[in-house]
């Protein structure tokens, strides 16, 4: 994976100053909630349950003629995950994920034809992946076993698909609005002192509702 976001990030690097050449840059920020599609964990070695996912991101792209935005795309998002125990549901920790991919725009509707610009949006990169275990679960796993507990999550290949819209305030200034699904799935260990407990799938996978800001240069 280590090798994987390396190749990406020099390719990234060179396609973005190469289209520099002959394309206009684009910036964006955004915010939003998320939901999944899924169990989290389906193999079911901890039950668990999802709220609602925050999600933060932001674009650095090149518009190349007035349809088509290339460029690379990085998400945050937060999985608050509580977990049944004997019946009650307790908080377990917070499943986090920074999504790095490239990305490719298809606006319906060119920038310059109207002020709304509706867009096909289609990503493909990597997440990384982290658990963090709640301090009152550590705790409890330390007084009934004696040891430090802690999930490790792997990091995993992703893609994007999205629907979205520009809303042009000014020429170069757009309000946005996208929804989108992202694909989140990889493995996940239960370890006790760095000892392997446990195992199963994860899946993160989810539809995430932005709204945000857009500037063209």
């Amino acid at each position: 994976m280590k090798r994987f976001l390396s190749i990406f990030s020099a390719v990234a690097f060179v396609g973005m100053f190469t289209l520099n050449a002959f394309a206009g840059v684009m910036l964006g920020l955004k915010g939003g909630i998320g939901v999944t599609t899924q169990d989290f964990n389906p193999d079911g070695f901890v039950d668990t349950s999802v709220g609602v996912v925050p999600t933060f991101g932001a674009n650095i792209a090149y518009a190349i003629g007035d349809k088509v935005v290339v460029g690379l795309l990085g998400e945050y998002q937060m999985l608050s995950l509580d977990m049944e125990v004997f019946g009650y549901e307790v908080d377990w920790g917070d499943a986090n994920s920074i999504t790095l991919m490239p990305f490719v725009e298809w606006h319906f509707i060119g920038r310059s034809a109207a002020g709304i610009s509706p867009y096909l949006l289609i990503a493909a990169g990597g997440n990384l992946n982290s658990f963090d275990v709640d301090d009152q679960v550590k705790q409890e796993a330390r007084l009934l076993y004696g040891g430090d507990y802690d999930i490790e999550v792997d990091d995993t290949f992703g893609f994007k698909v999205g629907f979205g819209s520009d809303f042009f305030i000014t020429e170069k200034f757009a309000a946005n609005l996208e929804l989108g699904w992202k694909y989140n799935k990889g493995e996940a260990r239960e370890t006790l002192n760095g000892v392997s407990i446990g195992s199963g799938d994860f899946n993160a996978s989810n539809f995430a509702f932005t709204g945000g800001l857009r500037y063209y240069f």
